[in-house]
């Protein structure tokens, strides 16, 4: 199986429990109707940059919190009216999808869970083109992107996501750390479970292929490697990644809050790349470590 097509297969799987975009970015989409724990989801609540901003930055970050006031109010109409077609598209379509169909998705992401904790890292603004480096939280999950944005008749509009970019661990926050090898995960898994706050999960990579930590809840009577080999996998809820992670790189996982109670698992969805192997996915050669949370 060829990666990308592991990806690909990953992103469906997702699909059927907590997505972070088509994209991986902007949005979730969730079966639960979860309140994210303990975030602050108030638009404004940690959107002041540390240092000052020009009035033609701050307009630029408003359109952001103006996005995120909709998001939490289910407005899909007035959520809309803050990207162009092409931003909808690059948030949360598909490739080869339509406007439209990108429109009609919407109910399935818009509102189903809390957007929050905004903080502009860097915004840049010329005369019609602007872009906005920010981190927000979504549920309990911390989510790093990169917009683009155009003006539309005088009004500043997103055009365009980077997504699923690296996330710092906050300051005062003491990461967990997770190493990456062939064929397993070495974390003390008590360490996620005591976790009553705000914590992280710091992916090292020390092995020799590119690995990726992920998270999902899974039903705790399940054979999570035969569970996960299924397309729409009942019952798997995925919560996070870290992305592909490189030999000798690392990748974190920030939570704004306690994971719930529930049966969890650790999982690499990478394909085995050694020569002479067929692509086999990393978790069914052992990649998987469970835990659960009371």
């Amino acid at each position: 199986m060829e990666r990308g097509n592991t990806g690909r297969w990953w992103l469906r799987l997702a699909a059927a429990g907590l997505l972070l975009t088509g994209a991986a970015g902007f949005v979730a989409c969730s079966d639960d109707d979860d309140d994210g724990g303990d975030a602050d989801t108030t638009p404004d609540a940690t959107a002041a940059a540390t240092q000052e901003v020009s009035a033609e930055e701050e307009a630029v970050q408003q359109v952001f919190l103006d996005a995120v006031a909709a998001w939490n109010a289910d407005d899909i109409e007035g959520f809309t009216s803050y990207f162009t077609d092409e931003g909808l598209i690059s948030s949360f379509g598909d490739e080869g999808q339509t406007i439209e169909e990108v429109k009609a998705g919407l109910p399935n992401f818009v509102g189903t869970q809390d957007l929050g904790n905004p903080t502009f890292l860097d915004t840049t603004v010329t005369s019609e083109t602007a872009t906005m480096d920010n981190t927000f939280s979504l549920g309990s999950v911390l989510i790093h992107s990169k917009f683009g944005l155009v003006q539309v008749e005088g009004a500043w509009k997103m055009n365009s996501e980077e997504s699923d970019l690296p996330v710092d661990v906050p300051e005062g926050i003491t990461p967990i750390e997770v190493d990456l090898n062939e064929f397993a995960f070495g974390v003390d898994t008590n360490a996620i479970v005591d976790a009553t706050g705000e914590f992280a999960l710091e992916g090292k990579n020390v092995g020799e292929q590119a690995h990726m930590l992920a998270i999902v809840r899974v039903p705790a009577d399940a054979d999570v490697a035969a569970l996960l080999q299924e397309e729409d996998a009942e019952g798997v809820e995925f919560i996070a990644t870290t992305g592909d992670v490189e030999p000798g790189a690392s990748g974190n996982i920030v939570f704004v809050a306690p994971l719930d109670a529930g049966h969890y698992s650790l999982v690499c969805f990478l394909p085995d790349t050694d020569e002479g192997e067929d692509g086999t996915p990393h978790f069914k050669k052992g990649m998987l470590k469970e835990f659960t949370v009371e």
